[in-house]
């Protein structure tokens, strides 16, 4: 089932993404607020991420690296977790934190996740909210959306695995 749609509203600086699974909302909340999965789908396939800290819980973090391949290009981020409503909804801020000391970390956008069942089939929404047109802009000729796709590409086949442990 998976990803049913992407789309992006420039004027408001939005980008939303819908996914469908059949599985219940516990159990794709789990996708989120389990390190080892999350790391398994948070980058996409070519720009994997590895968490290097986790705190699950209002006014936690997660600090993570996604490395390009072939090129190993790194790209470092921050989420603060700003809260969570189990297994509904989390509201995170993210920071891509600069290689260079020069540069300041400036959160660039907040995301809101949004988790609603149904007949067994849960409906994840996630709404980016970008801080300037600029940082909108940049998030699409980066490829966000499509990396988005891919990540949450992943999810069905973490879910059939967490199925299968319960």
């Amino acid at each position: 089932m998976t990803f049913v749609s992407a789309e992006k509203d420039p004027a408001a600086r939005t980008m939303t993404f819908i996914a469908e699974f059949d599985a219940p909302a516990e159990r794709v909340w789990r996708v989120w607020s389990d390190r080892s999965t999350l790391e398994r789908w948070w980058g996409p396939p070519e720009y994997p991420a590895t968490i290097r800290e986790f705190d699950f819980a209002p006014g936690g973090w997660m600090l993570y690296r996604m490395v390009g391949d072939p090129d190993g290009e790194a790209l470092d981020g921050r989420l603060t977790f700003v809260s969570i409503d189990e297994p509904r909804e989390i509201v995170y801020d993210e920071a891509f934190i600069p290689t260079d000391d020069d540069n300041e970390e400036v959160t660039l956008n907040r995301s809101v996740v949004r988790f609603t069942e149904a007949d067994g089939i849960t409906r994840m929404t996630i709404v980016t909210t970008f801080t300037s047109d600029e940082e909108f802009e940049q998030a699409v000729e980066f490829g966000a959306i499509e990396g988005y796709e891919a990540g949450i590409g992943q999810i069905d086949a973490l879910l059939a695995e967490l199925s299968a442990s319960d």
